[in-house]
């Protein structure tokens, strides 16, 4: 060891190093508490006493290997917890965002009631829906769905969010040269602006959308649906309307083909349920789709219990 001693040695391997990550065992014959203290004081692993027997040697070495790699891998999963914790509180601090852009179940409207109920599959996710005014009687109704779930389809479910705002004149609605100067653009022509600016070319994504202007005053609706379930009009007497009218997903350029538009009146005492495909997916206990009409019936069963 060019005159050096073993605990000289072992304090330039520390300070050459850097680390006390490399374990060193060492091999002594000097056996008093002295010497062992200061082995452990320089940061020896272990030492050996001699004479050295081959075969304990081999299994102290492997021992300390086993050791060293049990702690690289403590030590990455430490890391990784880290990273998923502050993973999970970005990912909360997001959910709470998309929570606080929904549209508030208070608006105001005399003629009207309003409910609803959000829940995600994952923490954050593709679904979102609104509700807002676009002049003294008309309101625009929406919910939307983007395939898959997470950050990415919530970060195009935001996008779209913010398309669909009272601010974004050239979506909702159109200037006209005679009073009120402005024409509500109609659900079928917002359909048609929604699939060209969401090719799915450009985003890996399709979803689909009910889109709904809704007259709180006559209780007249327009409507057309983008591939989504089909919004239902529950009658006061338990009668199932389904609004059906529309066409295909946007995302596929399918607006080259018009949107079908449908329209319905809303009497006293109806109800106008929009919802996603979580309701009607939902598997049972036995893996059984809830499905369609299994909803339906259920719609009308708690109408008539509720009267």
């Amino acid at each position: 060891m060019s005159g050096q001693d073993a605990y000289e040695v072992c304090a330039e391997i520390r300070n050459r190093f850097q680390t006390s990550n490399i374990p060193i065992i060492y091999m002594t014959d000097r056996a008093e508490n002295r010497d062992r203290i200061r082995i452990l004081e320089l940061g020896g692993a272990q030492y050996i006493a001699k004479p050295i027997d081959g075969e304990e040697t081999l299994a102290r070495v492997k021992s300390r290997l086993r050791i060293r790699d049990l702690a690289k891998k403590l030590i990455k999963a430490n890391k990784d917890l880290l990273r998923k914790e502050q993973l999970d509180e970005n990912l909360k601090a997001a959910a709470e965002i998309q929570q606080g852009l929904l549209t508030s179940a208070h608006l105001g409207v005399k003629t009207i009631d309003m409910a609803w109920r959000f829940r995600p599959c994952d923490r954050m996710g593709g679904d979102t829906f609104n509700m807002f005014g676009l002049d003294e009687d008309k309101w625009a109704i929406y919910v939307h769905d983007v395939t898959s779930h997470g950050v990415p389809s919530a970060l195009i479910a935001v996008s779209v969010s913010q398309l669909l705002r009272p601010q974004i004149v050239f979506f909702t609605k159109r200037g006209i040269p005679n009073s009120p100067y402005y024409q509500i653009v109609p659900p079928s022509e917002g359909l048609k602006m929604l699939d060209e600016q969401y090719p799915f070319e450009r985003f890996s994504r399709f979803f689909t959308i009910t889109y709904i202007i809704l007259n709180t005053r006559t209780g007249h609706l327009r409507y057309a649906n983008a591939g989504h379930p089909p919004p239902v009009v529950l009658r006061k007497k338990s009668t199932i309307d389904v609004l059906r009218d529309g066409g295909t997903i946007i995302g596929i350029g399918g607006g080259c083909v018009p949107f079908r538009e449908g329209d319905r009146e809303l009497l006293g005492g109806d109800k106008l349920f929009i919802y996603t495909d979580g309701i009607q997916e939902y598997q049972g206990k036995k893996n059984l789709l809830f499905g369609p009409d299994h909803f339906y019936s259920e719609l009308q069963r708690l109408k008539k219990i509720k009267g």
